[in-house]
């Protein structure tokens, strides 16, 4: 029964973190609006920071990596070394993969969330450290050369068993999990992938990271006497 528990339950918490969906709370108890009605309508921080500005988009992502980071190191923690060696790896990364699930098909929100992005970069953190400087590395190359955040999304899940195939040889879980980043993470952007073949994917504004955001947008519109 200790076995069932210690196995069933990082991985349950893992669901049940990874399903609160802080882009929601936060865009109702800070800005009054519901996030799925703005933009992409995905709870996920580029949403927020589409619509909301940097600090908010940040704030969500933090915790959204957080969200999935925590069920990891559980799992790791939670895993008996007398299971095996990869023991600990295949549990952190049930636990974080669950978290992933739940960020994406949140159990408090209708079955509906974001792309998982940071949750994976939250079990990343735990397992892959030096992998994990790396992909932010990459990620922000690919937004400063691309300019769109799904295609440096994408871009880095397909880099990541690369990655793991020559920093983390011969840890098999380690692979199953960056292969399996690969295609959630692909599957979950193929609205995104659609929009970039017609050549309508919203782009980060050239002035850096500084996008303007739905609410300013709406602002200058108001200003100039405009009405959609």
């Amino acid at each position: 029964m200790l076995t069932v528990l210690r196995i069933a339950g990082p991985i349950l918490l893992g669901y049940l973190v990874g399903g609160i969906p802080f882009g929601v709370i936060i865009a109702r108890v800070v800005y009054h609006a519901d996030i799925t009605a703005l933009g992409s309508g995905n709870t996920g921080g580029t949403n927020v920071y589409r619509n909301f500005g940097w600090k908010a988009g940040l704030a969500v992502a933090v915790l959204d990596i957080a969200k999935a980071a925590i069920p990891t190191a559980i799992g790791l923690l939670a895993a008996d070394r007398a299971w095996g060696a990869d023991a600990a790896d295949w549990l952190a990364i049930g636990a974080g993969l669950a978290a992933a699930a739940g960020h994406s098909y949140s159990p408090y929100f209708r079955l509906k969330g974001g792309k998982a992005v940071s949750s994976f970069g939250g079990i990343v953190i735990v397992l892959m450290p030096w992998a994990a400087v790396l992909m932010v590395a990459f990620i922000a190359l690919m937004i400063a050369v691309f300019r769109i955040v799904s295609v440096a999304s994408i871009l880095a899940a397909t880099a990541l068993p690369v990655v793991v195939l020559v920093l983390y040889p011969g840890r098999p879980a380690l692979m199953a999990m960056a292969l399996a980043a690969f295609v959630f993470i692909v599957w979950r952007h193929r609205s995104n992938i659609g929009r970039l073949l017609k050549g309508e994917e919203p782009r980060i504004g050239r002035g850096g990271l500084a996008l303007r955001t739905n609410a300013e947008r709406a602002k200058d519109d108001l200003a100039s006497g405009k009405d959609d």
